[in-house]
């Protein structure tokens, strides 16, 4: 069943994608035109090297998703599928997460629900034709959940989730908001889960907190 969605979700996705919408957004150009111009010398369009920020159009986009383009239009050049392929390609593992994510919360019919009102939902449709960073944003954001669910079984995850929450952080401009919160409340879940050693639990929570400051920094 979970296939038959993946499958329902790919083609409702992929199907004419470079025709409709029927044109590239502005957002959509000014992404590719900055992935294609860090193919050619490792700049941007206004000659900085490798930034963490595109000043773009002066709204100064997050790197994620133009370096996600980036990848995908050195294998299919300058074109209007390699711009929202990635987004395609990061919806699709958002589905797979939220399966798994429900599965572990509930059980497979659950999961198998969630999985699929989240690939109806009108919102995800419209997003995820599109070469939008929303899509790696929310990706990474449930990757983070993810990780967290599995610290039960192995501490590492703890960092991993940390890892997931800062690539969510620079993929969409929303998640700086969440992402602080979500760190916040699963860091103290995580220091009063039992089964775990106090001494593991704050070298990963201490590790986690420095390398998240770092990053803002």
């Amino acid at each position: 069943i979970l296939c038959l969605i993946i499958a329902f979700f790919l083609f409702t996705r992929l199907f004419r994608i470079t025709q409709n919408p029927p044109s590239l957004y502005w957002d959509e150009a000014s992404i590719s035109y900055n992935a294609y111009s860090v193919i050619q010398d490792g700049r941007d369009e206004w000659n900085n090297l490798l930034p963490l920020h595109f000043r773009a159009f002066g709204e100064f986009k997050l790197p994620v998703y133009i370096y996600s383009v980036a990848a995908t239009e050195k294998f299919l050049g300058l074109n209007t599928l390699s711009v929202r392929l990635p987004s395609v390609i990061y919806s699709l593992f958002s589905l797979i997460l939220i399966y798994l994510i429900a599965e572990r919360l509930f059980d497979k019919k659950t999961a198998l629900f969630s999985a699929l009102i989240f690939a109806i939902t009108p919102w995800l449709f419209i997003f995820s034709r599109a070469g939008y960073e929303a899509m790696a944003g929310l990706m990474f954001f449930l990757l983070g959940i993810f990780f967290f669910l599995l610290t039960d079984k192995k501490p590492l995850y703890f960092f991993l989730m940390v890892l997931s929450f800062i690539l969510s952080f620079y993929s969409y401009n929303s998640f700086r908001i969440f992402v602080p919160i979500f760190l916040v409340v699963f860091g103290l879940i995580f220091l009063i889960r039992k089964g775990i050693k106090i001494k593991t639990k704050l070298i990963l929570i201490i590790s986690g907190a420095v390398l998240f400051f770092v990053v803002l920094i």
